[in-house]
């Protein structure tokens, strides 16, 4: 198949559902300094559902990026957005203690909304049940698709340049990561 071809090609998209979308649902946290708020949006009916679980970029919040996870959730997905400390609504200081370690606090909250998925499903009208948690996806623009590409097995360099620790998660079967920082280069 050449270029022409995949150009002319029409991708079918499914019909959209009527979407339930509830913020924020708010997670424990213990040593995060304050509980993780989330946004989950998901399809009104279906089973088995697949979920994707996005990470905003820098200064975002769980408000953002709704017409993409609306998408998403009216295509069959269920879509958690975390608030991650950096978010404007949260307004940590630059000199807060956290802030050299936000890189390592998204990614926590990443595994953490994974770790409560049934908090979560109880929070959500209709939700229980309902979710397939072999088919998770981690998704993320910008400073979120680090955070996302982390969770895949992508390393951030040490302080002295050698590879980091390995943060990846197994549960994390897919990715989509959208203007994300970085080399592109195999370590």
């Amino acid at each position: 198949m050449n270029e022409l071809d995949i150009a002319g090609t029409d991708v079918a998209i499914s019909v959209p559902t009527p979407i339930v979308s509830v913020k924020p649902v708010v997670l424990s946290a213990p040593g995060r300094g304050e509980d993780l708020q989330v946004r989950v949006s998901a399809p009104a009916i279906g089973r088995e559902l697949p979920l994707i679980v996005f990470s905003h970029g820098f200064g975002w919040s769980l408000d953002g990026y709704a017409p993409l996870a609306d998408f998403w959730a009216a295509h069959g997905f269920v879509v958690i957005q975390p608030t991650h400390l950096d978010s404007r609504t949260l307004s940590l200081p630059p000199e807060d203690l956290r802030t050299p370690l936000i890189w390592r606090f998204r990614v926590e909250d990443m595994k953490r909304v994974l770790d409560q998925l049934d908090v979560l499903e109880v929070s959500v009208p209709g939700l229980s049940g309902r979710l397939d948690r072999s088919r998770i996806a981690a998704a993320g623009h910008s400073w979120g698709g680090q955070t996302a590409s982390m969770l895949l097995g992508a390393r951030v360099l040490d302080p002295e340049g050698g590879v980091g620790e390995d943060m990846s998660d197994s549960r994390i079967k897919a990715g989509v990561l959208l203007a994300t920082p970085g080399l592109g280069e195999l370590i």
